[in-house]
């Protein structure tokens, strides 16, 4: 019974991670559809106004002071819709129970929490932060652990109570 216990929490493992690789994917095709049009709209741009000169293009490009308002542009469209709720230290361990829970399950705890339907960005981000918080938290003793690699699961130290 024990063996198909670990099996089944293996299984599980296998497929939180693909699930968080299929995120994963999915936010990158985003990205790259979004970078494909942006490339396009430049072209259809740079075609309406005729040949550049090759000192124009070489003296446009070495000006700091457009490059960095380029750059702001673009991140501030890539970016708007990534702003995520605060994650702060006491958040993490406060979606942890008695029972050992896989990283898929805290983060869809966390989301459940925060009360937002999150992007595949936003998914991506916050499974970044639950990473690095349980990592933190486990090598420092603050929760318990229990199996390893995706079939890690994490729980809160007896006695501690939720936040």
């Amino acid at each position: 019974m024990s063996n198909l216990k670990s099996a089944e929490q293996a299984i599980q493992a296998e497929l939180d991670h693909a699930r968080q690789g299929l995120a994963y994917y999915q936010s990158k095709v985003e990205a790259l559809e979004e970078a494909l049009a942006k490339v396009h709209s430049v072209q259809t741009v740079l075609s309406e106004e005729g040949p550049v000169s090759r000192t124009a293009k070489t003296k446009a490009s070495a000006t700091p002071k457009s490059q960095g308002k380029r750059r702001a542009q673009a991140a501030g469209t890539a970016g708007s819709n990534d702003k995520l709720p605060s994650t702060g230290k006491d958040f993490w361990p406060s979606l942890l129970t008695d029972d050992p829970q896989s990283p898929a399950e805290i983060l869809s705890a966390a989301i459940k929490s925060l009360g937002i339907s999150p992007s595949a960005d936003q998914t991506k981000k916050l499974s970044q932060r639950q990473a690095n918080a349980l990592s933190v938290m486990a090598k420092s003793g603050d929760i318990n652990t229990v199996g390893d690699g995706r079939s890690r699961r994490y729980f809160r130290k007896e006695g501690a109570r939720p936040a």
